[in-house]
Order: structure tokens, then sequence, then C-alpha cells
């Protein structure tokens, strides 16, 4: 199943608005599936690739989601908190 245009704009504008009040920097990476290793591993070397280890603070936040494959991986910088137990399981 691939996100409809619509999709695609709420989750920027969501994003965007996520990233007020805050120094994180978040970026929305979609592909249609996952090569390699799975989700995760993609997720982290999309965050190096894309330089989003270089944020201020250590703030970036990647969100991956493999369209087809129905797969979705966050990974973040060493400067953003670790979310309480159970927190991602609700998103």
């Amino acid at each position: 199943m691939r996100l409809k245009s619509a999709q695609k704009n709420r989750l920027m504008l969501a994003i965007g608005k996520a990233e007020e009040g805050h120094r994180g920097e978040i970026r929305l990476h979609l592909e249609d599936r996952y090569p390699g290793d799975g989700p995760k591993s993609r997720a982290a070397e999309l965050f190096e690739a894309l330089g989003m280890h270089k944020t201020a603070d250590g703030t970036g936040v990647l969100i991956y989601l493999a369209e087809r494959d129905r797969k979705v991986a966050i990974h973040a910088g060493p400067g953003v908190p670790v979310a309480p137990s159970g927190t991602w399981q609700t998103v």
C-alpha cells in the first residue's frame, strides 16, 4: 500500500509542527521497499548518508518508511532523549 499525496502532505505538516519549540531536526524518508538487512539498518544507513549525524547537539531524527513492505524505523541522534518504554508501540 502506497501513501497518497494527501497523506504525505499531512505527514509533512505534522513533522513541521513537531519541530516547533525544540532544537531537533526531523526528516521523513520514503522508499518503496527496504534493501538489505531490514528497516532499522536502512534507517541508520540513511541517517549517516543524509548528514543527520551532523545536526546541532546530535538531535536529528529520521523516520524511515518502506511503503510496500509496510515497515517503519526511527533512528535518532545521541542528543535525543530516550523515549519511555512503550512509546513507539503506540505510534
